[in-house]
């Protein structure tokens, strides 16, 4: 049930982010007096480093899979 919550809670956060970005991307290129790139950069930073610990992390399906794999 925790999983399940942190799941959906992570889905929302990941949602939020990609459209912070996009929405900062296209403000920054339509007005750059008022949205510098020094706003976006954190955005961005924060979802490299999420793509960077999503590729780190282990992936459940796989782990259980294999462990089946296993057992037969």
């Amino acid at each position: 049930m925790i999983l399940l919550i942190y799941s959906i809670f992570y889905i929302l956060v990941r949602i939020f982010v990609f459209a912070k970005v996009f929405f900062l991307l296209c403000m920054t290129y339509y007005f750059p007096e008022n949205y510098p790139t020094s706003i976006l950069t954190w955005w961005m930073y924060f979802l490299i480093f999420d793509i960077w610990l999503s590729s780190i992390l282990p992936n459940k399906k796989i782990e259980k899979e294999n462990e089946i794999e296993l057992k037969q």
